[in-house]
């Protein structure tokens, strides 16, 4: 037996040694009953490690474990003979029995462009039945590690250098179809270990990074029964408050009776619990917990690449990870327009929502800003877990009455990482009729005049020259693929009188909201920068677009700012069926769209497209604002790449340039210098093209 082993390293795989244990193997002649229920009825490791947040000051690392431990990492320069660059003792919270997180923040003078290791010291915690560890590791190198090196690494780029390179990738399905795209980026890294100037120096995931309304009916029961064992006790949800792990397979689709518009042929397997949605994210990080005899599945039974692979933890153990989320990670369209607001004012909704949310901060938002921001989450969170339960209503009046997901990434360039779910603007509709016809539903602005203040904030304290591109994530694509959106507006009854709202859809894109459109962009232009790097994901598909804008407030001389858009989308849930068939139909897009904002005789603002003023035979009104322009631009022989695929984008203040990684092919790329956008899709026009 041993007090302390290592995280990484050679040698055998760890198991806990526990009282029961001890008390065998001084009588092995006698049937001893386990006097504790035994952490290792789960892995030790539940999840990670996790880089986080990186920047000159520290370097956060985040894990998840079944057991009490104590845990100090140590970061050594590889660069500079392994020294020693800081060590500290993990911050520790207990969510459940055999639930604990910790967050290692190490605060020294993180250097630039060196090859930086880790590790971990792992000893007994407070937990008096567990007395040791029989093994030396928790990791073998090869589970952890990329390019072959003894430890995980990271690095920390030039801040301000002219030149970013980073990773990008959304919606991570274990049923969706096609592969599993992580391992091509675990590839690459692989490739880059030790050349730091062509690796990654970050990895975006711009949302879903599991779905919880669309669990596979094989794996519903047994992430319940991990999420009852990791808390410890049985959570009970309204109206019935029937036990979680009582809701069979199949039997949980009453959620679309309290607001929720989740798809009927997915509700019945939506995750409910606390513990559900945080089981949902080991299994989505933890190879180990597939092989688990406690989530009674069959390895025969679970689809080729129906799993978490071990590239998801080669790969998040590997770069500064940088999360947000988009709605699966709480259910499908999570707050899509007002009627949705209004209808899901109930005790299932509010719980279920809470559910999401205290598990998207323990696993990804708790690590992309360490200013102490999510204090009141953290509070809230433990005191409702430890209290096993009770007093729900103050719990779920903190997880969603809180609004500060967004933050900035400090990489190369900053990265300013939008909140587009909590943060909406809405319109005020009708108490009557219970579903009112579309005119009086309109989707929501992604961003309400608080976020866009906050926005407009965050690029003013980003630094740099007004010629260094700024990145930017939005979950949702900025500029949507255009002919796919016209097709959702047709179909979701955008503007109908007579009908309402076809939330299966999903309306609810930039584009379908034109003062929040104008406003996004009105926001970049009036910040004194000129080049924009936005990513995005949610669609299913990847893609690229060049635009240009031009801003003319009052007689203040015009605005011209250049952006580029890089979509990723999705890792593991590619369209499929008719979806697939749509994207394929609408594939090669050659045009270039043009938008012009005004306002109108009434004061209200509106933003016409450029086919709309000649379908009427308008001109281009004089009284006009705002002018973009926009065109989709070919990554290999086609504009959307359709398999599952991961993106990784480089920028500098002379050209951008978007390689989207297939799943099941090959590399594709594009480059695009910044002075040339503004010829290939040039703002202001005099004429209508």
């Amino acid at each position: 037996m041993k007090k302390d082993i290592k995280l990484v390293g050679p040698g055998a795989k760890a198991k806990l040694w526990t009282q029961s244990n001890a008390v065998a193997a001084s009588n092995p002649g006698q049937i001893v009953s386990n006097v504790v229920q035994l952490p290792q009825l789960l892995p030790i490791l539940l999840a990670g490690p996790v880089v986080r947040r990186v920047d000159a000051s520290q370097a956060n690392i985040w894990l998840a474990t079944s057991a009490d431990l104590k845990l100090i990492c140590e970061i050594f320069d590889t660069s500079a003979g392994n020294q020693l660059i800081g060590d500290v003792q993990a911050t520790k919270i207990k969510l459940g029995d055999k639930l604990f997180i910790y967050l290692a923040t190490v605060e020294a003078p993180i250097p630039v462009k060196h090859l930086l290791a880790y590790n971990f010291d792992v000893s007994i915690g407070n937990d008096p039945n567990i007395l040791g560890f029989e093994g030396d590791v928790l990791l073998n190198p090869s589970e952890v590690t990329v390019g072959g090196l003894s430890l995980p690494t990271f690095f920390r780029a030039q801040p301000q250098s002219d030149g970013v390179r980073v990773a990008h990738a959304s919606c991570r399905k274990f049923h969706g179809a096609g592969f599993d795209a992580l391992p091509k980026l675990q590839a690459e890294l692989d490739r880059t270990a030790s050349i730091l100037g062509e690796r990654p120096s970050a990895f975006h995931m711009t949302g879903d990074q599991i779905y919880a309304d669309d669990v596979a009916d094989i794996l519903i029961e047994g992430i319940s029964e991990i999420g009852r064992i990791m808390l410890g006790w049985d959570e009970l949800f309204p109206p019935s408050n029937k036990k979680v792990v009582d809701f069979t397979q199949g039997t949980r689709s009453f959620v679309r009776n309290f607001g929720l518009s989740v798809d009927s042929n997915a509700a019945g397997n939506h995750l409910l619990g606390f513990g559900d949605f945080a089981a949902m994210y080991v299994l989505a990080w933890s190879p180990e917990i597939w092989t688990w005899k406690g989530l009674r599945v069959k390895p025969l039974e679970i689809p080729a690449g129906m799993y978490a692979s071990p590239s998801a933890r080669q790969v998040l153990a590997n770069v500064p990870c940088y999360m947000i989320c988009d709605d699966h990670e709480v259910t499908d369209d999570w707050n899509l327009n007002s009627k949705w607001i209004r209808d899901t004012g109930n005790a299932v909704a509010r719980r279920l929502i809470a559910n999401a949310l205290g598990a998207y901060w323990a696993f990804q938002a708790f690590g992309n800003d360490t200013g102490g921001r999510d204090a009141p989450v953290q509070s809230a969170v433990s005191t409702y877990l430890q209290g096993k339960g009770a007093d729900p209503g103050s719990f779920e009046s903190a997880m969603l009455g809180f609004h500060q997901w967004h933050y900035t990434a400090p990489t190369s360039r900053p990265t300013i990482v939008l909140d587009t779910r909590t943060r909406r603007s809405f319109a005020s509709i009708p108490a009557a009729p219970p579903d009112p016809p579309a005119i009086l539903n309109p989707p929501p602005g992604l961003l309400d005049a608080a976020a866009f203040s906050l926005f407009g904030q965050a690029i003013g304290a980003a630094g740099g020259s007004g010629d260094d591109p700024l990145i930017v994530v939005s979950p949702a694509p900025f500029f949507g693929y255009q002919k796919a959106e016209d097709g959702v507006a047709i179909a979701a009854n955008l503007g109908a009188w007579n009908r309402p709202i076809d939330t299966s859809a999903d309306p609810e894109a930039w584009g379908f909201n034109p003062p929040a459109f104008a406003q996004f962009l009105k926001t970049l232009a009036q910040s004194g920068r000129r080049r924009f790097l936005i990513l995005g994901g949610d669609v299913h598909y990847g893609y690229t677009a060049i635009a240009s804008c031009t801003l003319r407030i009052g007689g203040n001389p015009a605005i011209n700012i250049a952006i580029v858009q890089a979509t990723s989308s999705a890792l593991h849930n590619k369209a499929d069926g008719l979806s697939a068939a749509a994207i394929y139909l609408v594939n090669d897009d050659n045009s270039t769209y043009l938008s012009i904002g005004n306002f109108r005789s009434d004061g209200k603002y509106q933003l016409q497209k450029a086919e709309f003023l000649k379908r009427w035979n308008l001109g281009i009104p004089a009284n006009w604002d705002l002018q973009v322009r926009w065109k989709y631009i070919k990554m290999g022989p086609h504009s959307v790449v359709e398999d599952n695929n991961v993106g990784i984008v480089i920028a500098d203040s002379a050209s951008a340039s978007h390689t989207l990684f297939a799943a099941s092919g090959s590399p594709v790329s594009v480059s695009i210098r910044w002075a040339d956008i503004l010829t290939q899709v040039p703002t202001p026009v005099t004429s209508l093209p």
